[in-house]
């Protein structure tokens, strides 16, 4: 069964990987641009990996 979204490690790595880079640019550490592009990978990264996740089973050609 496919857990909802809020309940998955993928989900709480992003939230938690967007905090400190939001931190961390308000702060000053982190360059604005740097961060925009880190949040986009990382929410990128997680809408694929959920993607897969409510993908049916893909079988790759097998000779039965």
């Amino acid at each position: 069964m496919l857990k909802a979204g809020w309940k998955t490690t993928e989900f709480w790595i992003t939230v938690v990987g967007n905090l400190i880079i939001v931190a961390g640019s308000i702060e000053g550490i982190l360059p604005a641009q740097t961060a925009a592009v880190v949040l986009a990978v990382l929410n990128g990264i997680y809408t694929v990996l959920r993607t897969l996740a409510k993908q049916p089973e893909i079988t790759t050609l097998s000779h039965k």
